[in-house]
């Protein structure tokens, strides 16, 4: 029998905060969100469809700025298009398109 430890936390010193904090700040970046899971930092992150960003780079400017504690082992990309007009009656969620990708760095 395989038992599976559930109660792990999050190491010390380790802030998804900060991290979503930073993606947000990028101009590149129009949502973003962090979060802890199976071990390390996750990431979604909401793209216009017209800027030329990838999981990698993001991942770079993380390392770069942030350190690798605090850069997602995953981050999944959302492309989302603009809309011309906004209706606050409708959801803007049928003007998104979604188109994800991820990428894990090997650990």
């Amino acid at each position: 029998m395989i038992l599976i430890d559930m109660t792990a936390t999050m190491p010390r010193g380790i802030d998804p905060k900060l991290t979503e904090s930073y993606l947000l700040n990028l101009t590149e970046v129009q949502d973003a969100s962090v979060w802890w899971s199976d071990g390390s930092l996750r990431a979604c992150v909401a793209v216009l469809d017209t800027e030329d960003v990838n999981p990698v780079s993001l991942q770079q400017k993380c390392m770069e700025e942030l350190g690798i504690h605090q850069t997602p082992r995953a981050i999944t990309l959302m492309s989302v298009r603009p809309t011309s007009t906004y209706s606050s009656e409708s959801s803007s969620i049928s003007s998104m398109s979604s188109r994800s990708a991820s990428l894990r760095l090997a650990a």
